[in-house]
């Protein structure tokens, strides 16, 4: 049987392109299910909240979001057109009654420019996109930046220990002790920080069940944002 190329997998999972794009995004939404709606949970939403998601990847999430709270104004950002294309097939309704709007964004110097005016959103948060951060600190700086000053923000992934054991995390992936992450977090400005652990057991095509024990880390914002200097 031939080996799976590990490198290819990585490219699209840090930026998924065409029919293999979308297959990555289903199995994605599969596996990541649990930390997708942990990462919900951790929001704690409010009627009417202006929320933001980083990688939404095929949208398939987007009806357990709104189950917590109908009334949220939903945006969400991706690098990849695929997933943007998919995840408005996955969401017209949604799309069409202005509740949900999908945009694409580039990178620019290896973090991504939102789209949006400073201290615009009320709450922000991302599944498995701080791996593919290239400049990270900038990165949670443009996050913190688009967050209003009474936001959340919460980011959820596996840590190093557990992401060293797939074999295409050596390929283009940035790994984050729990330590490390949140240390970038207050680098950006981030104050109160807050961690959750959760584990689950997940299927894997190369090792077969694992436990994956996942952290989100939950921070809000104090103070003020010089987008002139980029300094706090």
């Amino acid at each position: 049987m031939d080996q799976p190329d590990f490198q290819s997998i990585a490219a699209q999972l840090r930026n998924p392109k065409g029919e293999d794009g979308i297959k990555t995004a289903v199995r994605m939404s599969e596996n990541n299910a649990f930390m997708i709606a942990s990462c919900i949970d951790s929001l704690d939403l409010k009627p009417e909240e202006k929320v933001l998601e980083i990688g939404p990847g095929g949208g398939l999430h987007l009806p357990y979001l709104f189950q917590k709270e109908n009334s949220v104004r939903y945006s969400g950002v991706d690098i990849s057109e695929t997933m943007i294309e998919m995840a408005s097939e996955n969401n017209p309704s949604l799309i069409e009654t202005g509740s949900v709007k999908l945009q694409l964004v580039t990178n620019n110097n290896g973090y991504a420019v939102l789209p949006f005016e400073d201290n615009y959103f009320d709450k922000i948060f991302t599944v498995n996109t701080i791996y593919f951060w290239d400049n990270a600190l900038e990165q949670a700086r443009e996050l913190y930046r688009a967050l209003n000053t009474t936001g959340q923000i919460a980011v959820c992934f596996a840590t190093a220990d557990f992401m060293e054991q797939l074999p295409f995390t050596k390929y283009g992936f940035h790994l984050y002790s729990l330590e490390k992450a949140i240390q970038l977090f207050e680098n950006a400005g981030f104050k109160d920080i807050k961690t959750i652990r959760q584990k689950e057991w997940i299927e894997n095509t190369v090792n077969g069940n694992i436990e994956r024990i996942f952290t989100i880390i939950s921070c809000r914002k104090d103070g003020h944002y010089n987008p002139e200097t980029r300094s706090l």
